[in-house]
């Protein structure tokens, strides 16, 4: 029977199993959507106007439902943190560096918001900016007249953008995982 106490394992099993629900919430939208949406223009040659839209709608809506997890997921972490701090009765009962440990899991799992903002920024705005405008920016700057290599082009750039969206993506998913894998080291340490 564990010596800690239960509100704390409590605080432990939800920091972790929230960590990963918000890991895997992350990664499905590069694992299973973006390359649905891909394959969907390139099989059933469904315009890029119409993904990109999906696209907004998929980040507007993550946008406002993930960083609640992740708040909590953080704020968790601080939680245990702050159990294990010195002279209280369960910091006798933890590692010496579980404090540190804690603290580490909530600001890695809140690495999603710098990395969304400074990594993701520039892919993500122009992702927006087609979503608004679709393949008129190319008629724009060339006048009447669209050359249809223009067109490919923005086409294949668009879907280069998608594809960099999703890797990048991914790459977001691992802050909040390795916050949950750092709480968990800390808490069987």
């Amino acid at each position: 029977m564990s010596a800690f106490p239960t509100s704390f394992r409590i605080a432990q099993a939800v920091g972790l199993t929230s960590a990963a629900w918000l890991s895997g919430t992350i990664f499905s939208l590069s694992y299973i959507t973006i390359p649905v949406l891909l394959q969907s223009h390139h099989d059933h040659a469904i315009p890029l106007q119409p993904i990109t839209k999906q696209w907004r709608t998929l980040y507007e809506t993550g946008k406002r439902r993930v960083p609640p997890l992740a708040l909590l997921t953080a704020s968790t972490f601080l939680y245990l943190a702050w159990r294990v701090r010195h002279n209280t009765p369960v910091e006798a009962l933890a590692s010496k560096h579980s404090m540190a440990v804690y603290v580490g899991s909530a600001l890695l799992t809140l690495g999603i918001v710098p990395w969304t903002a400074v990594v993701m920024g520039g892919t993500n705005g122009e992702l927006m900016a087609w979503a608004e405008r679709g393949g008129d920016g190319v008629r724009e700057e060339k006048g009447k007249g669209v050359e249809k290599d223009d067109k490919e082009e923005e086409e294949e750039r668009v879907r280069g953008l998608l594809a960099r969206w999703g890797w990048l993506n991914a790459g977001r998913a691992v802050w909040p995982l390795l916050g949950g894998v750092v709480s968990l080291m800390g808490g069987l340490v």
